[in-house]
Order: structure tokens, then C-alpha cells, then sequence
């Protein structure tokens, strides 16, 4: 038996302004066709009566897609949806997609022009036997959180 790592999804209220801002902020890439999914077996698969999904996967930045189609990130909008019930970066079952970037800072201001918001503070430390790491946290237009960094390892 084998596992490989396929893909990460968020859950949109708008699907396309979601993944633009993806595309916009951190570079990914909109693959094609358009996730346009509904019927029977959808609402079997996910316990959802008269559900539908709409969206579309996003190729990741720095990474080779091209071989095994993944690992990519998946933008999903499902009707009918439910209201997001936090935010927080310390809920259980909540998490964070994380970016190595060039310049911290320079991708932070990429970020908030593009409309999302900081969550703390930048922050440059060293970790003694890994390195210095900068980071910051931010949410997405849609609340969800994204961690941009950049390491120096030892």
C-alpha cells in the first residue's frame, strides 16, 4: 500500500474572487476545467441534500505539478453552504496554508493590498539549531489563514 500527498481544499462563499486573489497574491495557477459537480451521488458522498460544488483547482507556486497532477490547492463553493463559525489561528480543525516567499515583507504588502488582513505582527527569530525564520500571519479575503516565511537553515 502507498500514500502521496494529494491536495489541500478551501471552502469559498466566491469561488472565483477566492482563487484570483490566490492567483494575484502568491502566484498560483488556475488549472482547467472548472469544478461544476451535482446529483445523487454528490449529495450520498457528502451528506448534503440538493448540494452542488463549483470551483477549481489552483497549481501551487514552486512546485512540479506536471508529474502525478499534485500537489495542488482546491478552491471549493458549495450551495448550499454554512456560515464559517471562526477564525482563529488556535481552533481545532482549523489550519493555515503556508508560503515560502523571497521577502516577507514585500508579500505581506502584496497581500494587503489584494485585501487581506494581518493577524499579528511580523516577527524574525532565530531557532537555535534550525535557523532564522520571518514570518507573518495574515486571513484571506474569505477569513481563511495564510502564514507567509522565509527561512535561513543553519
Amino acid at each position: 500500500m502507498w500514500f502521496r500527498f494529494s491536495h489541500v481544499t478551501l471552502i469559498a462563499t466566491d469561488w472565483r474572487k477566492l482563487s484570483q486573489f490566490y492567483v494575484d497574491a502568491l502566484g498560483c495557477e488556475i488549472t482547467y476545467p472548472e469544478i461544476n459537480l451535482a446529483g445523487p451521488w454528490l449529495d450520498s458522498a457528502t451528506g448534503i441534500k440538493n448540494t452542488r460544488i463549483r470551483g477549481v483547482n489552483l497549481k501551487l507556486p514552486g512546485l512540479d505539478t506536471a508529474k502525478n497532477g499534485g500537489p495542488y490547492m482546491e478552491i471549493l463553493q458549495y450551495t448550499p453552504a454554512k456560515k464559517l463559525q471562526t477564525e482563529s489561528i488556535n481552533t481545532p480543525g482549523s489550519g493555515q496554508i503556508a508560503f515560502e516567499v523571497e521577502d516577507v515583507k514585500i508579500a505581506a504588502q502584496t497581500l494587503a493590498s489584494l485585501g487581506a488582513l494581518p493577524l499579528g505582527k511580523f516577527e524574525n527569530i532565530f531557532m537555535p539549531g534550525v535557523g532564522n525564520v520571518r514570518f507573518q500571519y495574515f486571513h484571506d479575503p474569505e477569513k481563511n489563514l495564510i502564514q507567509l516565511m522565509r527561512w535561513d537553515r543553519i
